[in-house]
């Protein structure tokens, strides 16, 4: 219990400590910039503003700028050396993130085709799988850093709240980090070094997202908050309401319904096994997809087995499915890391186009424990919710690999790391089941893959379920860290006995994680939520205060106050 308490006094003082550090260099940005602007003003007014000296301090201001925003990055040389290539016309914080964005696109831009040429040096068909990997991860990438780039230029008349445009910002740069390593992961039981290259290509573009992601987390959204003439409350509650979202005041009662859909409101496209709908596949029901699209689009799946990879493309936005309950809609895969599929591609179901929301469906892979890695659902999308849907498999079940993603009692069964990812997800009254693994295996709940420091990511359970799916003897956990700042916690849920003492697992079992990682327990029951027992990490808390528990509640962690209450889902904003 000693080394508890020092280790959470070491933490709070560690906090204090970086909040006074932020605080002196949002001052020392905020001073320098109205400073600038306060010269340039003098100097628009006065006859003799263009002399040398006038030149030399603002050259001296712009730099002091620069190197007060650079200073909160992990690579502080790169940031400044990238930022003042564009030269004086950097005026404040916005304009000195749109330069460190522009720079890393030029550099991804310029490391885009590598993975082609990579590919002409191997034969090997696991290899050119993870170097395709890399390519779509460079791709999507690219696409996440033009939209950051777009939110910051706000067309004629819209206005965005500075809150909102920061974790928005924040979001999709945590997930540029989250494929940069999804791209180096791929190469997982290969040779020959490719992702050694890789890594070494990738180097600069790495250091400059992580910068943009720094810049956006504790410099730009706080400088905003600051300047701004008032509260944000109230576009909340314009952005919420119902008559700004085009088409989701009807389709959202199909979420508050329990039986059949269909008597209640149209679906655009029904599929059927029987013959009794518009497709007998789903995959053909989707070629029916309007892209991009901010209309709800609803593909109604009658009861049946429908063996088929399914795919919701970046493009197919607003696309809902509706099932007829876990036992009757099933969606059924099997590919798998050892007949040569990278994890990343063995999902049955990927889920990567925006606002996707899906109801009553089961999604499985029945690979087989022998097969180890074999993903049912892989979600890369933002602002997607799965309500009172199950996904089943053994290895790795669910991917939550990037952006914001809400789980409403769901159903999620596996052994091996069988909640995992990079994601900002919750998962509220959900059912946890760990279910009995090869010989010499355990149970790992979670495998969280949190890499850079700045991002907004976490895993969060509130009022879930963990329980046995079937005879269970191996040992469980609650999860183990996958990457350095692997993020996790549990809040009020029942924890069975299944669940070791220990609570927790390091990564190769013997070597205790960095202290940088943050996993945590809140006012949990059951048998196996005594903390007694548990590890001693510093970077592991038994007992969450309310404050820090709060920060992984729905509205904190993935900002569900604005985007959840017009989709028609029940949540809970309070602990």
């Amino acid at each position: 219990m000693e080394s508890r308490r020092k280790a959470r006094k070491r933490r709070i003082i560690i906090g204090i400590t970086l909040f006074l550090i932020l605080l002196v260099v949002i001052g020392a940005v905020l001073g320098i910039i109205q400073k600038h602007k306060n010269m340039k003003t003098s100097a628009a007014s006065a006859a003799s503003s263009t002399t040398d000296s006038t030149i030399n301090a603002t050259s001296v201001n712009f730099n002091s700028a620069i190197k007060a925003v650079c200073s909160v990055t992990l690579h502080p040389d790169r940031c400044y050396s990238t930022i003042s290539s564009f030269g004086r016309n950097i005026t404040d914080t916005e304009k000195i993130f749109e330069a460190s964005v522009k720079t890393t696109m030029d550099v991804l831009r310029d490391v885009s085709s590598f993975p082609a040429t990579l590919r002409n040096e191997t034969d090997d068909p696991r290899v050119k799988k993870a170097l395709d990997i890399c390519t779509k991860m460079i791709d999507d990438s690219l696409d996440q850093l033009n939209q950051s780039l777009i939110l910051m230029a706000p067309k004629s008349g819209e206005q965005i709240s500075t809150e909102f445009r920061q974790d928005d910002l924040t979001t999709w740069l945590s997930a540029t980090i989250s494929n940069q390593e999804t791209c180096l992961d791929s190469f997982e039981g290969t040779e020959g070094g490719f992702r050694e290259k890789m890594e070494v290509a990738m180097t600069n573009s790495t250091e400059l997202i992580s910068n943009s992601l720094a810049i956006a987390s504790k410099v730009l959204g706080y400088v905003g908050l600051f300047n701004s003439p008032g509260s944000n409350r109230k576009l909340l509650q314009r952005l919420i309401n119902d008559d700004n979202d085009p088409g989701w005041t009807e389709r959202r009662r199909l979420l508050q319904t329990a039986d059949n859909v269909n008597k209640l409101v149209r679906p655009n496209i029904i599929v059927a096994k029987d013959g009794t709908g518009d497709f007998l596949t789903i995959n053909d029901a989707l070629k029916t997809v309007p892209l991009k699209s901010e209309i709800p689009y609803v593909i109604y799946i009658k009861s049946g087995l429908y063996v088929e990879d399914v795919e919701i493309t970046t493009k197919m936005t607003s696309v809902m499915f509706i099932g007829d309950g876990i036992d009757s809609t099933v969606i059924s895969g099997s590919k798998n890391f050892v007949d040569g599929t990278p994890t990343f591609d063995t999902a049955t179901l990927v889920v990567e186009g925006s606002g996707f929301i899906m109801k009553g469906v089961r999604v499985q892979n029945t690979a087989g424990p022998e097969k180890h890695q074999a993903v049912a659902l892989r979600a890369k999308a933002d602002k997607c919710i799965f309500y009172e849907c199950g996904f089943i498999a053994f290895q790795d079940t669910l991917y939550v690999h990037s952006l914001r993603q809400f789980f409403k009692k769901c159903v999620i069964v596996g052994t091996v790391d069988f909640i995992f990812g990079d994601a900002a997800a919750v998962f509220q009254d959900c059912d946890i089941l760990p279910r009995q693994p090869m010989p010499n295996q355990f149970n790992a709940i979670t495998a969280q893959g949190k890499k850079d420091p700045s991002e907004n990511t976490g895993i969060s359970f509130q009022n879930c379920t963990i329980r046995p799916y079937d005879v269970v003897t191996a040992k469980t956990y609650l999860g183990r860290p996958w990457k350095e700042f692997s993020t996790t916690v549990f809040m009020k849920s029942d924890i069975g006995s299944l669940v070791e003492p220990e609570g927790w697992l390091s990564w190769d079992g013997v070597k205790a994680p960095p202290s940088t990682i943050f996993y945590g327990e809140y006012m949990n029951a059951g048998v196996g939520a005594n903390t007694a027992g548990r590890v001693v990490w510093s970077g592991y808390i038994p007992g969450l205060s309310d404050i820090d528990a709060q920060k992984f509640s729905v509205g904190s962690l993935i900002n569900g106050d604005e985007w959840l209450p017009n989709k028609g889902v029940e949540f809970n904003r309070a602990l």
